[in-house]
This record gives C-alpha cells, structure tokens and sequence, in this order.
C-alpha cells in the first residue's frame, strides 16, 4: 500500500523502496524508543519525561513550531 501511494507520489520503483526503507526503519526506531522508555521503573521514567519536557519547551519557536496537538503526551506542557 506505502509503494503504492509513493509511486502514485510519481515516486519511481528505486527511489519508492528507498523512501518505504526510510520509513520503516524510522517507524521501528520509535517503536524501541518507546518500548525502552515503558520498560523504565516508573520513577525514571518520569524524570526521563521530564527531561524531554524542559528541553523542547526551550526550543525556538522560530526553529522549532509547535504542533498541534503536542506529538506526544510527554512532550506537552506541564
């Protein structure tokens, strides 16, 4: 189905297998991310969601818009 809609993008047959590589590969990537961060004792895990918290809550706007609603729960203000 992704090939599918890559290629009706006028994406040709190369550049659509890279583009479905890219995405899945992302796709597990937070995938483990998120399972490593559910595997935390609680107490780490929040203190590792506060980090993420304070750190994008200093971003730019200008650089680094905001998104509506927030990607993640975590990432929402406190």
């Amino acid at each position: 189905m992704i090939l599918g809609i890559l290629r009706g993008a006028g994406f040709g047959d190369e550049d659509a297998v890279r583009i479905y590589h890219a995405f899945i590969d992302q796709s597990l990537a937070f995938s483990i991310l998120d399972a490593a961060t559910l595997a935390l004792p609680p107490a780490a895990r929040e203190a590792d969601e506060e980090v993420w918290r304070d750190t994008y809550a200093r971003l730019p706007a200008t650089t680094h818009p905001p998104t509506s609603p927030p990607p993640h729960p975590c990432w929402w203000p406190a």
